[in-house]
């Protein structure tokens, strides 16, 4: 393992000049939303990128990236919360890369960002984004004028790519690396990601349960539109954490911007390990919330059910809610219902507690002589469960989310209703509740 730690940078600049795409283009992948209009990237979002595979070399020379919304210095409430979370992301790194527009010249945004950086005592690489080739390289010196000594051009598509690259590696220092790769990394994580209908309070939970202001947090519906990764320790589990926007029905779903924050909300879905499905307590179960809990079933995810708000309503209601969630949700039965709110900050001791003990059972290899107890003690007293299809032995054949094979004399004769009380039996005896369980049928006595 290389003694150097992997350095980390950030990414801002004025709106519209370029941020997010100048991030994708090192991770490869549209991690960030790319959109003409201004203001679009709001929460700060993290990456590690390998430069090598960009300039053909063996050395492993990486880079942890922070994306960031546009500054602009306005008043309003939306845009004050994107320049905190701007001076958050600048705290956690080692520089910063000024993202500028080459095309648009210096502007007074990109003179006020300057005089900015400055009072955090960055070392800053100004980035002159769109200058496609090397005839545009006289602007490069107006830009000097912002007081930084690194000034590179870019461009995503032109020439000017790899060259930017290279003097990155060269003024920076980027140090070679031979450990896991990103892919490696996040594996070994395990990947709760928040769903819910927008403004359910699901970026609050999320600053709730880190102590900090991770997301941004507005009282209007659809402040969240990326699907943002924040890595947490707990209790010696590690979990990557996945804000994401709020699902809404495709009808209402009018932009083509708002469309991409579904689609990386389900894609949320895709990666995640278990899904904390977010609700309202004051607007009670709506359609929405039962068609996400359907796209968490049908994937075969873990499950934890969340009424937020409950600091709004007395336990009477609480309760009633409770029943009347399990009686509407009945489909994902398996995954516990709990009340917090992320405001007071009530509940969330009960929340770790649950996602640290579904993330031990995602993995856990259950002893078979245990197994069989348990299944041997729900067939006495359920002789008829079996059916014609007389059930022999069951053991487990695989982890992430736990699989059992059962071996009968008839896997034809085996009744979905029978292996559904058998797993209810399972995750009671043998902690399993939380998580989805599969199930392979075969013929036998194993």
């Amino acid at each position: 393992m290389n003694e150097h730690r992997i350095l980390t940078a950030v990414i801002l600049g004025a709106p519209n000049v370029g941020k997010s795409t100048f991030f994708n283009k090192f991770i490869g992948g549209r991690r960030a939303i790319v959109d003409d209009r201004p203001g679009v990237t709001r929460d700060r979002l993290y990456a590690e990128v390998n430069f090598s595979r960009f300039l053909g070399e063996d050395k492993d020379l990486r880079l942890n990236l922070i994306d960031t919304g546009g500054v602009i210095f306005a008043d309003d409430s939306l845009n004050q919360a994107i320049e905190e979370q701007v001076i958050q992301a600048i705290s956690e790194s080692d520089f910063a890369f000024l993202l500028v527009d080459g095309r648009v010249g210096v502007t007074s945004t990109d003179r006020k960002i300057a005089k900015w950086l400055r009072k955090h005592e960055k070392r800053v690489v100004v980035i002159v984004n769109k200058l496609d080739s090397p005839d545009l390289f006289e602007c490069l010196n107006d830009f000097r004028t912002l007081g930084f000594d690194d000034v590179l051009p870019f461009s995503a598509k032109g020439k000017t790519f790899k060259s930017c690259l290279k003097g990155l590696v060269e003024e920076l220092g980027l140090h070679s690396f031979s450990s896991t790769s990103v892919e490696q990394t996040e594996e070994k994580r395990f990947k709760v990601a928040l769903l819910g209908r927008p403004n359910a309070g699901k970026s609050s939970l999320l600053n709730a349960l880190f102590g900090s202001e991770r997301a941004i947090v507005d009282a209007a519906p659809g402040t969240t539109r990326d699907a943002i990764d924040t890595p947490l320790d707990l209790d010696g589990l590690p979990v990557l954490m996945i804000d994401t926007a709020g699902l809404r029905r495709k009808s209402k779903v009018l932009e083509d911007l708002e469309r991409f924050a579904v689609d990386r909300a389900i894609k949320a879905l895709v990666r995640a390990d278990l899904c904390v499905l977010v609700l309202d307590s004051l607007r009670g179960i709506e359609h929405q919330d039962q068609k996400i809990a359907s796209l968490i079933v049908g994937r075969q995810k873990g499950g934890i059910i969340l009424l937020n708000k409950s600091d709004q309503q007395t336990e009477e209601e609480i309760e009633d809610l409770i029943k009347r969630t399990a009686l509407e949700l009945s489909f994902l039965d398996y995954a516990p219902i709990l009340s917090v709110s992320a405001k007071d900050k009530t509940g969330l001791k009960a929340l770790r507690k649950q996602l640290v003990e579904i993330g031990q059972t995602w993995y856990r290899q259950i002893n078979s002589a245990t197994l069989n107890q348990a299944f041997r003690e729900l067939l006495d007293v359920n002789p008829s469960l079996a059916g014609d299809a007389r059930f022999y032995k069951i053991k487990q054949s695989d982890v992430g989310p736990p699989e059992f094979t059962v071996y009968v004399r008839d896997p034809k004769k085996v009744e979905e209703r029978s292996l559904q009380v058998i797993a209810r039996k399972l995750r009671a005896d043998l902690g399993l509740i939380g998580a989805p369980i599969r199930w392979q049928v075969r013929k036998g006595q194993g």
